[in-house]
């Protein structure tokens, strides 16, 4: 509503699709009933996202984006992630070496990368962002 009276003080608010004059109180009015019709409209479309985000995650689905977490894979027929053995044992390992080996993050990376261990990135075949070394501290896997 801020911009609509921003414009419509610069003169410059005009709807195609509406014809009221927001210079006047029935269009000023018209216009607020809008715009709060359209929030009340994205309130309920967000409730309505996030409780089917929830109830899918109670269903034990998962509703991240993107690339699941390094260990897992996402199948599509269950909606659900499934243990990637190949990549749970380098979790294992890396877990390992943080509690009991006592290792730094920048050790780990730098075992990971001696030890040519690849990301789920280069599993997969997908660019990086950065070329500098495969495991980096702030690992987008």
């Amino acid at each position: 509503m801020n911009t609509a009276h921003e414009l419509r003080d610069l003169g410059i608010l005009i709807s195609v699709t509406e014809p009221f004059n927001t210079s006047t109180p029935t269009g000023r009015a018209s216009l607020h009933l809008l715009g709060t019709m359209a929030e009340w409209q994205r309130e309920v479309n967000l409730e309505a996202r996030n409780e089917g985000a929830l109830k899918a995650v109670k269903e034990g689905k998962w509703v991240g984006s993107g690339l699941p977490p390094f260990g897992y894979d996402f199948d599509p027929k269950t909606q659900r992630l499934k243990i990637n053995e190949d990549e749970a044992r380098v979790v294992r390992m890396v877990f390992e070496w943080l509690v009991s080996d006592g290792l730094t993050v920048y050790q780990i990376q730098k075992r990971l990368n001696e030890m040519k261990i690849p990301t789920k990135f280069d599993r997969i075949e997908r660019k990086k962002k950065t070329g500098r070394g495969w495991w980096q501290p702030l690992t987008e896997d």
